[in-house]
C-alpha cells in the first residue's frame, strides 16, 4: 500500500509540473517589458493629411516616453530625439497594460488587407521585447475584434500627448 501510495504521489508530481512555455516575446509577471532595453512603439498615421500631426510616434520604455522628431509617413525611419517629461511618462505607460498579448500570434506586417484602401489613419505598433524586434501594421476601421480597446488607448493617449 506504502509503494502505491508512493507510486501515485510520485505521478501526481511529475505531472502536474508544467513545461516552461516559449516566453520570447511574451509579457513576464512585471508587464510587457522586461528590462531597460525592451520598448513598445505606437505611431498613427494619417495617409492623406498634410502637416505636424499627420504622423505621431511615441517610445514607451519602462523609464522614458520619447517622441519620433521625423514624422515619416513610411512607418520605418525614426528619430526619438525628443523625451518627454516624467509626468507624461506615468500618464502614458498604463498602455501597456492594454496591449492585447494576442498580437504576438498574428505574422508581422498588415492586420488586415484594407490598408491604404480609404482615408482611415493607421496604427504601427513595434515592439522589441527579449532582444526580438516585431511589428503590425493595423487599420482602424478594420481590424479583429481583440485589438479595438487597444487601438482606442493609443489614440486617446497620442490626443493626450498631441495637447
Amino acid at each position: 500500500m506504502k509503494k502505491i501510495l508512493f507510486l501515485v504521489s510520485a505521478l501526481f508530481l511529475i505531472f502536474s509540473c508544467t513545461d516552461p512555455q516559449n516566453t520570447e516575446n511574451t509579457p513576464n509577471s512585471n508587464g510587457l517589458l522586461n528590462n531597460n532595453n525592451d520598448y513598445l512603439v505606437f505611431e498613427r498615421i494619417h495617409p492623406k493629411c498634410v502637416g505636424e500631426h499627420c504622423v505621431e510616434a511615441f517610445k514607451l520604455t519602462l523609464n522614458k516616453l520619447y517622441e519620433d522628431s521625423v514624422d515619416d509617413k513610411q512607418y520605418h525611419s525614426y528619430n526619438f530625439s525628443i523625451t518627454l517629461s516624467d509626468e507624461k511618462h506615468q500618464q502614458t505607460k498604463d498602455i501597456l497594460n492594454s496591449f492585447p498579448t494576442q498580437l504576438f500570434d498574428e505574422s508581422d506586417g498588415k492586420i488586415t488587407n484594407t490598408i491604404g484602401l480609404y482615408d482611415q489613419p493607421i496604427i504601427v505598433v513595434r515592439t522589441f521585447i527579449n532582444n526580438k524586434k516585431r511589428f503590425w501594421v493595423i487599420d482602424t476601421d478594420n481590424h479583429p475584434d481583440y485589438l479595438k480597446s487597444f487601438i482606442k488607448a493609443i489614440n486617446l493617449k497620442i490626443n493626450n500627448l498631441q495637447s
